[in-house]
């Protein structure tokens, strides 16, 4: 099993070949559909990452936990939400959530020796916070 994360373009973002009466907008995720035509990926994600396979993203979980044990701050949102054990597909992690998630990733860079696994996750799901709070969408992990 594969974890992947997206953030949809925000609807005024997409180009306007792609739009026409039959568009819309999922509230939850912020993807933008048509009735009549396929829109491409491409064309509607700001940003998507595959964050890695059920193995890897034990590890990373595990070595972050240990990683921020004893510490002053803690990381709810990445360890409940994005790397949960139980993260189902589809599973939203709220534009309200991500400026916290965005403190908790910014914390955890600052935690000397992490693997370049665990560099490489905080590097991609930053990328997909800028994304988040550019287009004022979520990120929706599948």
């Amino acid at each position: 099993m594969s974890f992947e994360a997206t953030v949809y373009l925000n609807l005024s973002k997409i180009e306007p070949q792609w739009l026409d009466d039959s568009v819309e907008v999922d509230k939850a995720t912020g993807a933008v559909s048509s009735t009549t035509h396929h829109i491409p990926a491409k064309a509607r994600e700001a940003c998507s990452y595959r964050l890695g396979n059920q193995k890897y993203i034990e590890r990373c979980r595990q070595e972050i936990e240990r990683a921020v044990k004893g510490r002053a701050f803690g990381v709810p949102i990445l360890l409940g939400k994005v790397l949960a054990e139980e993260a189902a597909s589809g599973a939203v992690i709220p534009l309200k959530e991500v400026a916290g998630l965005k403190r908790e990733l910014k914390s955890l860079e600052q935690v000397p020796k992490l693997s370049a696994d665990v560099k490489e996750l905080i590097f991609r799901l930053t990328r997909l916070v800028q994304a988040a709070e550019e287009n004022r969408n979520p990120i929706v992990l599948s």
